[in-house]
């Protein structure tokens, strides 16, 4: 399947899913009603701009930090592109 196709149907599913919830806005809490509509947004600009959206993350495991502070930080420096030699 091609970029251009993905992004259409990406596109048609997200307005058809805006249009059936649209009409249960009384039944929803306006905060959920909101914060449902960002993220409706927020994917919407990511399919509309192509750079919007990050390319990736890091993710650390809480036990990975207590356990290798170290090697951890050094990980985050290298992923951030700044000196890994560097031991705080």
């Amino acid at each position: 399947m091609n970029s251009e196709l993905k992004q259409r149907t990406l596109i048609f599913l997200l307005v058809s899913i805006g249009m059936i919830t649209l009409p249960h806005i009384n039944h929803i809490p306006l905060p959920l009603f909101a914060f449902f509509n960002l993220l409706l947004i927020w994917r919407f600009l990511g399919i509309w701009k192509a750079n919007y959206l990050p390319n990736n993350a890091l993710i650390f495991l809480f036990e990975e930090i207590i356990r290798e502070p170290v090697r951890t930080t050094q990980r985050a420096f290298r992923f951030l592109g700044v000196d890994d030699t560097f031991v705080p």
